[in-house]
């Protein structure tokens, strides 16, 4: 139960930030096919990115125990 909500938890903040990232530059002479493109690759982003593990190995992290 807690992976999903994990899972939910970083897709949700994904989502956010591509949301943000997309008005933040978004131009009205944009045409509707560059917005269907990047709508698309924003769902695949938000579904795939929070599978993603990425392992860290420097040992000055503090606290950090592999």
């Amino acid at each position: 139960m807690n992976a999903i909500l994990n899972y939910m938890a970083e897709s949700l903040f994904v989502g956010l930030v591509l949301y943000l990232m997309l008005r933040l530059s978004a131009f009205k002479s944009w045409d509707y096919s560059f917005q269907r493109i990047v709508a698309l690759v924003s769902v695949m982003a938000i579904a795939l990115f929070p599978l993603l593990r990425i392992t860290i190995n420097d040992p000055l992290i503090a606290g950090y125990d592999p």
